[in-house]
């Protein structure tokens, strides 16, 4: 009497469980409560429904819905093996390509930071720990990579005085406090004339 859409779903789906060709004047009424010819489920479980008429009842039938549980992915945009937290799906199938099991990634969009990583001298939070420190600094004052700091980078330092960047030790912001300002000009002024090591 009673068939469905799927009995065995994935636990981020649903199935369909309908009593086949129902009679008119019949009631039905499911293990669920539900009275009605149909119900949608997304719980594993037996479910039985039970035909009534206005004299008797009629008869039961039940089906088991198999629920297998779904496994999140996160989707990997740099292919650095670090998965973005935010950016998940779920499914019962492989991971899809471009998704991992790993959710640890603090920027997907720069293969270079990762729990981890090594230092690129960038200013960047390359391991993810939350501090800009040790070899990812680089060398202060010299924002056009020119492994000297003088009145090039001083320039562009102006440029960018008093903007915003949105994020600590962005373009010009050596004290990581996300703005380019004084602090930072008096920090470069004090590596000024100095060749990178």
């Amino acid at each position: 009497m009673i068939d469905g859409l799927d009995t065995e779903i994935c636990s981020n789906q649903v199935t369909t469980l309908f009593v086949e060709d129902p009679s008119i004047g019949s009631t039905y009424v499911w293990s669920n409560g539900s009275v009605s010819t149909s119900i949608v489920v997304n719980v594993e479980g037996l479910y039985t429904v039970t035909e009534f008429n206005a004299c008797d009842t009629l008869g039961s039938n039940s089906k088991y819905i198999d629920v297998t549980p779904a496994t999140t992915y996160y989707r990997d945009v740099d292919n650095d093996g670090y998965g973005n937290p935010f950016d998940i799906i779920q499914t019962c199938d492989p991971a899809p390509m471009g998704y991992i099991s790993d959710n640890t990634d603090c920027n997907d969009a720069d293969a270079t930071m990762y729990p981890g990583a090594p230092g690129t001298n960038a200013y960047k939070d390359n391991d993810c720990n939350g501090v800009v420190e040790g070899d990812e600094l680089g060398c202060i004052g010299d924002i056009n990579n020119d492994e000297f700091v003088n009145t090039s980078d001083l320039l562009i330092l102006m440029g960018l005085f008093g903007a915003g960047c949105g994020s600590p030790y962005c373009q010009g912001d050596f004290t990581g406090d996300g703005v380019v300002n004084v602090t930072d000009l008096l920090l470069f002024m004090g590596y000024f004339g100095q060749l990178c090591p």
